[in-house]
């Protein structure tokens, strides 16, 4: 849904109806999309990261302590990562099981 539809939707149901539409849509989330949303931002936050290591080692001799501080989110960054694809596999192989159990 584009945004211009998002404001039309707002406009015509107003801010009550807006939301309350918009929260019955946000708790059918299955977790499986979740976690796949999950994953999909933290691949972006770790490019983030990457990019602003890669500014910074050019202004290194004045901003050395940022640096740091990326690296150090670097690695929690990947961690969460790492989890998030865990998480989507487990989910998949979870939603596997129950359709062959449905199919049986």
């Amino acid at each position: 849904m584009g945004l211009k539809k998002v404001i039309s939707n707002y406009k015509e149901w107003g801010h009550k109806e807006f939301f309350k539409k918009f929260r019955s849509g946000i708790e059918g989330i299955t977790p499986l999309q979740q976690a796949e949303i999950s994953l999909r931002s933290t691949y972006i936050s770790v490019l983030g990261v990457i990019a602003g290591m890669i500014v910074l080692a050019f202004k290194l001799s004045s901003m050395w302590w940022v640096e740091i501080i990326l690296l150090g989110g670097l690695g929690f960054t990947i961690m969460q990562l790492v989890g998030f694809k865990q998480r989507v596999y487990a989910f998949k192989k979870m939603k596997e099981s129950l359709e062959e159990i449905e199919h049986e």
